[in-house]
């Protein structure tokens, strides 16, 4: 596992400015020894030709001659001349892209306690104290997080009945349907703020890769974050989109690259790199899963705890989204990757 402390210089970029880039494991001086193997480019006024071995603790250039010490004029694609070997990106949603905004949490933090006040005097005659409300919402939220960390990921009704429970409401199937759909259809995609560089990120993977917008949704259904991806212009860079609630298949748990590769993409998913937040899910769970790699996109106020061994093999954590083409880069000019599925099993 490698940590980036510095920009890297992107993909598709032209006359990026000279900078350095540091990869080692975090927190320690020393950087580790790992190497990826990428072909010389050749740059306006530079020397091609042979191969070069660049180590994770590099001075953020492409491989290859650059004019005045600087970057070599880069045209689009990881390294101007490189070969790809992995050809498909998936990106997470939920704070990879999209953040939850204050004013976000307290919206609806407030409409989904309305909701189960609201519910309980339709369904039942029961009035419930909005503060009663809040503490069944906020231990189910917990339940329901630590049951999908441990890769045994809940129902948005089971996670209804949870709160029901917690009440004592006693709900019947239709009515805790009923509150499961109104606590995800809580949230306004205006709300909904995207990360710093998010947009740009996918612009230069998209360039490059096909990318797969890929999220374990949680209360939050798939078309609530089709609609916010949509409304700040992300969904244009995607060329297919995957929720866990319209799929049925999760990253905690693997498949969902699996399916990905097999039913989406017609590929295997040795070829699939991943983009994420999430330590011990887009991290480790990807590359368990046979992704060429995962780049994590760390989050200062992360809401969940995640965290995955530092010898997690071909993790690579960046710190913004403005690193992330660069690692993709670096990962698909490393990995050669495996045999196609033959024409007859597609």
């Amino acid at each position: 596992m490698v940590r980036v402390t510095q920009p890297d210089c992107g993909v598709g970029l032209v006359d990026c400015p000279p900078r350095t880039l540091r990869i080692g494991v975090p927190h320690r001086p020393t950087p580790i020894r790992s190497w990826i193997s990428a072909p010389r480019t050749r740059g306006r006024g530079g020397r091609g030709g042979g191969q070069q071995s660049i180590r994770h603790s590099y001075t953020g250039r492409c491989p290859g001659s650059h004019r005045g010490g600087g970057i070599p004029n880069l045209r689009p694609g990881p390294c101007a001349g490189s070969a790809v070997t992995a050809h498909f990106v998936t990106v997470a949603v939920w704070q990879t892209l999209i953040d939850e905004s204050k004013a976000f949490h307290r919206q609806v933090q407030q409409a989904r306690i309305d909701c189960v006040v609201e519910l309980a005097r339709e369904q039942i005659g029961t009035n419930i104290a909005p503060e009663a409300a809040s503490s069944a919402l906020s231990d189910a939220a917990e339940r329901f997080e630590s049951a999908y960390l441990q890769g045994t990921p809940i129902s948005n009704r089971d996670r209804a009945r949870l709160i029901s429970d917690a009440l004592e409401l006693r709900l019947r199937d239709n009515a805790l349907h009923e509150l499961a759909e109104r606590l995800g259809a809580t949230h306004a995609p205006a709300s909904m703020r995207p990360r710093p560089g998010a947009r740009e990120m996918l612009r230069l993977l998209a360039r490059r890769y096909r990318v797969v917008a890929l999220s374990d949704t949680w209360l939050s259904p798939g078309s609530a974050l089709r609609a916010a991806l949509e409304h700040h212009r992300m969904a244009e860079y995607f060329t297919d989109m995957m929720f866990s609630d319209e799929t049925g298949t999760h990253k905690v748990r693997g498949d969902a690259w699996r399916a990905t590769a097999a039913d989406r993409l017609h590929t295997t998913v040795g070829n699939i790199i991943h983009v994420g937040d999430l330590p011990a899910v887009d991290g480790s769970a990807a590359v368990a899963a046979g992704c060429a790699g995962a780049v994590i996109i760390d989050h200062p106020e992360h809401p969940v705890g995640s965290h995955s061994s530092d010898d997690s093999d071909g993790v690579y954590f960046a710190s913004s989204c403005e690193q992330v083409p660069g690692l993709v880069a670096a990962i698909a000019q490393k990995w050669k990757p495996p045999a196609p599925f033959p024409a007859e099993t597609r």
